[in-house]
């Protein structure tokens, strides 16, 4: 892209730029996308790009992924593989609330304020209470529905 008339956000200018191409199983080249940000695949600059790519096509139900890609790019995944990619979200958002509920339990109140600890203590338990409530067995999207 021209770095004189360089259109800003670069993911949204990406996106326009590319939106006749944007279908289920279309595939978009490492380098391309480092030649149109001018920015290397290495810089956390670029994963700032990409990943403003994923979350707007999250709306429109796509999923912007480099797996399977063997480094060489990304894919815009097929509906039929969504189920799965909502369940590995779902993984990780228990999983870091779980780290959140260790590190809540394991800060040295006596460090702390009487605010700090209050404050500390209440979200302490918020953070338990919704980590109750999101392990407990939910039935999964790719199960049959009784």
């Amino acid at each position: 892209m021209n770095a004189e008339a360089r259109k800003l956000p670069l993911w949204r200018a990406w996106l326009e730029a590319n939106e006749a191409r944007l279908t289920y199983g279309a595939a978009f080249k490492t380098e391309d996308l480092e030649a149109f940000f001018g920015l290397k695949a290495d810089r956390l600059a670029f994963r700032v790009e990409i990943m403003a790519i994923r979350d707007a096509l999250l709306k429109r139900g796509m999923n912007f992924t480099e797996r399977g890609q063997g480094g060489a790019g990304f894919v815009i995944a097929q509906p039929n593989t969504n189920a799965d990619e909502v369940e590995r979200m779902q993984r990780a958002a228990i999983s870091a609330m779980g780290r959140s509920v260790v590190l809540a339990t394991t800060t040295p109140l006596q460090l702390l304020t009487e605010d700090e600890r209050r404050k500390h203590e209440a979200v302490a338990e918020k953070a338990a209470k919704r980590l109750a409530l999101l392990g407990r067995a939910a039935p999964r999207l790719s199960s049959p529905v009784a």
